[in-house]
């Protein structure tokens, strides 16, 4: 997903980066 499409809240953006993170390790992993 394009940078420009993160929150602009802090909380939200740490969250959807945790997310995002996860979801490309189980993408790597799966």
């Amino acid at each position: 997903m394009p940078w420009e499409k993160v929150p602009k809240d802090c909380k939200l953006a740490e969250l959807w980066l945790s997310e995002k993170a996860a979801r490309e390790t189980i993408l790597v992993v799966g």
